[in-house]
Formats: structure tokens, C-alpha cells, sequence
């Protein structure tokens, strides 16, 4: 939309009509995102050993973090998660 009237012309672009968002189509967070990314590198757990298993652990424990921070309705399956990896013998320190 263009308003020439005003000085200075003011244009508006509007990209997404947020009116018509719906569930399917509604914008996500951050931790939304890293949710699925959590539970793809929990499966992975059980595969990795040593090093490798240690990097998985710290980048767990950073997703949970953010997870937490910015999606907070997650918690209960943060929460959830974070049982099984204690009782798997893993530390999220």
C-alpha cells in the first residue's frame, strides 16, 4: 500500500497477512526448531561412545537449555528426556 498524502510517502509491504495464521501455518520459536533436534541426537545416545559421546551430551544438554528458555510448554518432555538420560548413567553437567 502507498500513501502519497503523507510527507514522506510512507509504503507498507505486507509479507504475511498475520490475520490468517492457523496451527499449521503459525510461526514457531527457536526451541520449537531444536525440540527435533534434541529428540533425533537422544536416539543417538546408545550409539555413540567416548568423545564422540561426550560432544553429544554438551550439545543435549546447550538444546535443553534452549528449549527451556524459549519454549517453555516443553518442559514436560524436556523433563522426560532428561530422566531417561540420568537413568541411562549420563550426566548433563
Amino acid at each position: 500500500m502507498l500513501d502519497g498524502d503523507k510527507d514522506p510517502a510512507e509504503i507498507i509491504i505486507d509479507i504475511i497477512d498475520y490475520k490468517d495464521l492457523t496451527l499449521p501455518n503459525m510461526l514457531l520459536r527457536r526451541g520449537d526448531y531444536l525440540l527435533i533436534d534434541l529428540l533425533i541426537n537422544f536416539s543417538r545416545i546408545d550409539i555413540y561412545k567416548g568423545e564422540e559421546l561426550s560432544r553429544l551430551l554438551f550439545i543435549i544438554k546447550y538444546e535443553i537449555n534452549v528449549i527451556q528458555k524459549t519454549s517453555p510448554d516443553f518442559i514436560p518432555i524436556i523433563e522426560e528426556i532428561k530422566s531417561e538420560i540420568l537413568s541411562k548413567g549420563y550426566k548433563l553437567n
